[in-house]
């Protein structure tokens, strides 16, 4: 463990977003984090995601990158990693994810949290989620940016 100096620098610093309810067949994109918003750039940026009562309706969740917070861009799945926070970063096989992507369609992965873990370079990261068949949807979807280990070279 470092002293409390070195801790200072390696500051964990959080932002949190609330999506009420995804009642509709539409894309709905959450709050920007911009990494480099304190003294210090976070390098490293975890996004948990805590994912509410599911009803109906297919809800795909990933994160998207811009360098300018106007024009957004997929990650690319090389730089994500989604899972669970139970077992670390694998996912764990409730939820479908394919190319950095979760989809939420099913009972099974309602009521639960998964991380992305995104290894970009790009300054700002968004939560994007595109629901399809959808009449109620899902309920109570919460999205958390943690970001950490402070480095410079952030664009």
């Amino acid at each position: 463990m470092g002293s409390p100096r070195t801790l200072v620098h390696e500051a964990i610093f959080a932002i949190s977003d609330e999506i009420q309810t995804l009642a509709a067949d539409a894309t709905v994109n959450g709050a920007s984090f911009d990494r480099a918003n304190t003294l210090n750039a976070a390098h490293e940026l975890v996004v948990l995601v805590d994912v509410g009562l599911w009803v109906d309706g297919t809800h795909s969740f990933h994160l998207e990158e811009s360098v300018d917070d106007s024009v957004w861009t997929n990650v690319a799945a090389a730089d994500v990693i989604v899972g669970d926070p139970l077992s670390g970063l694998a996912n764990d096989g409730a939820a479908t994810v394919t190319a950095g992507v979760l989809v939420i369609e099913a009972i099974t992965t309602d009521n639960t949290q998964y991380l992305f873990g995104y290894m970009g370079d790009e300054r700002y990261v968004r939560l994007s989620i595109d629901s399809t068949a959808t009449t109620t949807g899902l309920a109570d979807v919460v999205s958390w940016f943690v970001g950490a280990n402070p480095r410079d070279n952030v664009r």
